[in-house]
């Protein structure tokens, strides 16, 4: 873990974020993405963040190896104090303490550009994620059946929340 580096992502990093989303993609319901996404896209998807909506990524000798952001929850003015995380490591990385350091920065970040709300959701077969957010203080908010379609099958998403600011 010594040799793994916090740092803001930068434009350099889209192929490995690319990368790892894509093995989400192809393999989990932990997205609903359903077709793989391209390096340029997620150079677009760098390049066009606001100064706000923080991405950092861990860092191991150079290589993004996992990576969390903020983004609109949704784009309509009135969820102007409402963001989202998100949040993926590379499969060879997890369950090392490192999505608990890169939610934290989020959640830092969050606080500090004076969000009120920060919300999460992931597919209820994801318990992992269920659990990484509920230990950082978010709670369960929703629950809504059959959403998605991924893989053939029916996918339930929880939707979690931590308030921010008081309310």
């Amino acid at each position: 873990m010594s040799d793994i580096t916090l740092r803001p992502g930068h434009e350099r990093d889209a192929p490995a974020i690319a990368a790892i989303l894509n093995h989400y993609i192809a393999h989990t319901t932990t997205t609903f993405f359903t077709e793989p996404v391209t390096v340029e896209d997620r150079h677009a998807w760098i390049t066009r963040r606001l100064p706000e909506h923080t991405l950092w990524v861990a860092d191991l000798q150079g290589q993004a190896i996992g990576w969390a952001a903020l983004s609109d929850h949704k784009a309509r003015g009135g969820y102007q104090h409402t963001v989202e995380n998100s949040i993926y490591l590379h499969p060879a990385h997890v369950r090392r303490g490192l999505g608990r350091r890169l939610l934290q920065l989020v959640i830092d970040d969050a606080r500090r550009a004076g969000f009120h709300v920060l919300m999460a959701g992931a597919c209820a077969e994801s318990a992992a994620s269920i659990a990484l957010h509920e230990r950082a203080g978010y709670e369960r908010v929703g629950h809504f059946r059959e959403v998605g379609r991924k893989f053939d099958r029916w996918l339930d998403v929880i939707y979690m929340q931590k308030f921010l600011q008081t309310p």
